[in-house]
């Protein structure tokens, strides 16, 4: 079983494994080393990674964890989020061997609650292109092609991506709340 809830510093390091493990196994056929290099660090040590950027005020982080079956407390499966600003998301990625499970789709449904909450419109993503698909399945419609150097900043949950040394490719998305 899986608990969606607001994530907290102490699942930084969950975070960084889930985001990075989506990132490299389902964008592997779309995109170049390099850019993948550039939104999941090959070097990133997911221990080291600043809780602090899950708790700021002007964005909302949730996670997906198991049932604790050990005395870890659970254990982070997946994770989404959106500046509460703006309603960019932050993306929703689920670790690979978690897709299918609905764990996506329910971290996308606490996000965008949470957004409506805040008296946001809609939200838009500048999504991976692996991830297209679960964002059409959502509600979003495509607005334009872009890269990571376009005025809609690409990122993920843990900040923004390398995008001053490698174009990173991608499509724009919204959908109306």
């Amino acid at each position: 079983m899986v608990t969606v809830r607001p994530a907290t510093p102490a699942d930084a390091p969950g975070v960084a494994r889930v985001h990075d493990a989506a990132l490299r196994a389902q964008g592997a056929d779309r995109y170049s080393d390099a850019e993948l290099d550039a939104m999941a660090p090959p070097d990133r040590d997911p221990a080291a990674v600043d809780g602090a950027i899950l708790a700021r005020e002007e964005r909302y982080v949730a996670v997906a964890v198991t049932e604790a079956d050990r005395s870890d407390g659970g254990q982070v499966v997946g994770t989404g989020g959106v500046h509460l600003a703006d309603g960019r998301l932050l993306g929703v990625f689920v670790h690979p061997d978690r897709v299918g499970e609905g764990i996506g789709r329910a971290l996308f449904e606490d996000v965008e609650a949470r957004a409506k909450a805040a008296g946001l419109d809609g939200l838009t993503i500048h999504s991976a292109l692996n991830a297209v698909g679960f964002y059409e399945a959502v509600g979003f419609e495509q607005v334009e092609e872009a890269s990571g150097r376009a005025s809609s900043e690409a990122g993920g949950p843990l900040g923004s991506y390398d995008t001053e040394t490698t174009d990173i490719r991608a499509r724009v998305l919204r959908k109306e709340l």
